[in-house]
């Protein structure tokens, strides 16, 4: 199936997986060097990866590849530097991404704090699971609000 913006096969961007995604999540910050990508995407998965430039840079060459980041190069202290900004086809296809992705983010939110709430019960953790289910009931109320403004 192609995007119909760019004509580009958005396969292609799947097969990338979670590390071209959270590139793309990184650059809307603002035009960044590889360094401070990596630093962004550890931020953004609150601390628990940070990628190797062995893995960053391929999906950074691929990316600019299929113009959906460029990249420029700059002096800084003596040294050059490869920045890297999203292209309005970069934009439009993370748009596309982020519509999908947060539905399934939400849902799978919903169904992992139920499970956890279920085996709570289970196991006679929990005295009261009020505090839970209220959680429960406002991400459902949530994600009906999310799917209205991401559909909207």
């Amino acid at each position: 199936m192609l995007h119909k913006d760019s004509g580009r096969d958005k396969e292609s961007y799947h097969e990338r997986g979670l590390l071209g995604f959270l590139v793309l999540v990184s650059l809307v910050e603002g035009d960044a060097h590889g360094y401070e990508i990596m630093k962004r995407v550890e931020r953004i998965t609150a601390g628990y990866w940070r990628p190797a430039p062995g893995s960053l840079y391929p999906v950074i060459d691929s990316l600019e590849k299929e113009g959906l980041i460029e990249c420029y190069i700059v002096e800084h202290r003596g040294k050059q530097r490869r920045m890297c900004r999203l292209t309005d086809d970069g934009y439009r296809v993370l748009i596309d991404l982020l519509k999908r992705k947060i539905k399934v983010y939400v849902s799978v939110l919903h169904a992992s704090l139920n499970a956890y709430h279920a085996s709570l019960k289970h196991l006679n953790i929990i005295k009261t699971d009020e505090c839970i289910k209220q959680v429960i009931d406002i991400l459902s109320k949530l994600s009906d609000k999310i799917n209205q403004c991401i559909e909207g």
